[in-house]
C-alpha cells in the first residue's frame, strides 16, 4: 500500500506532541514536507527516472528520504520508466534542434511547476547547462 493516509510516523514515539503545550517541532516527522525547501533537496532525479535519496546513508536525513520515496511510492507502478522515456524525447530535441522557439516552449512546459515530474525534469535538463539558453530556462 502506497500513500499517507491518516499516518503522521515521526522519529520517536517518546516525542510524540500529546498535549497542547508540548512541543511540535520535538517531533521530528518521518515523512519529507513537500512544502519545505530543505526536504526536497533531500531527493534526487536520475536520469534513469528513479527518485533516491540526496543525504548519505546511516543518516536520519536519508532514512526520511528513503521512507518517503517507499511508502509514497515514487519509484513504482512504472513511474521511472514512463519518466525516462519522456526525457529521452526532451534529450534528442536540446541535442539536435536546439534553441529554436519550439523547443524552448516544449522545455518551459516541461518545467512548469502544473506538470507532472517537473523536479525531475528540472534536474534532467540541468544535464545540459553548458548551453547558455537552457540555464537561462532554468
Amino acid at each position: 500500500m502506497h500513500g499517507k493516509a491518516n499516518e503522521f510516523p515521526i522519529r520517536d514515539e517518546a516525542h510524540r506532541c500529546t498535549m497542547p503545550a508540548a512541543f511540535l517541532t520535538a517531533e521530528e516527522p518521518r515523512l519529507l514536507d513537500p512544502c519545505d525547501q530543505a526536504d526536497c533537496q533531500l531527493l534526487a532525479h536520475g536520469i534513469d527516472g528513479e527518485v533516491k535519496p540526496l543525504a548519505l546513508t546511516g543518516t536520519w536525513d536519508n532514512d526520511r528520504a528513503r521512507y518517503t520515496i517507499d511508502r509514497l511510492g515514487f519509484n513504482d507502478w512504472n513511474t521511472p520508466e514512463r519518466k525516462k522515456n519522456s526525457w529521452r524525447l526532451l534529450d534528442d530535441l536540446i541535442r539536435i534542434a536546439g534553441h529554436q522557439p519550439a523547443v524552448v516552449a516544449h522545455l518551459q512546459e516541461h518545467l512548469s511547476t502544473d506538470h507532472e515530474y517537473s523536479s525531475f525534469f528540472r534536474s534532467a535538463i540541468g544535464t545540459h547547462r553548458d548551453k547558455a539558453w537552457v540555464e537561462a530556462l532554468l
